[in-house]
């Protein structure tokens, strides 16, 4: 396994995916509850896998692009 692909397996707490996302810990943490967010516990600590986070990053970043795209449609 290259090292790349060991940083990529990594796991983050709830601060270090926070600082990742740069977002409040509080803010992550009520997604966390919410489910709009990938995350897993390990013991009864949440964790993140920053793979994941970039998907799912990449993912609502088109949705958000579409909900625009949308809304510049009903305003013409």
């Amino acid at each position: 396994m290259r090292k790349n692909d060991l940083q990529l397996d990594k796991l983050l707490t709830l601060e270090e995916a926070a600082q990742y996302l740069d977002i409040h810990p509080g803010t992550l943490y009520r997604w966390v509850k919410e489910k709009r967010v990938p995350s897993f516990k390990v013991g009864r600590i949440w964790r993140f896998k920053k793979e994941k986070l970039e998907d799912w990053l990449k993912k609502n970043e088109n949705m958000h692009e579409k909900k625009y795209e949308v809304e510049r449609c009903k305003l013409k």
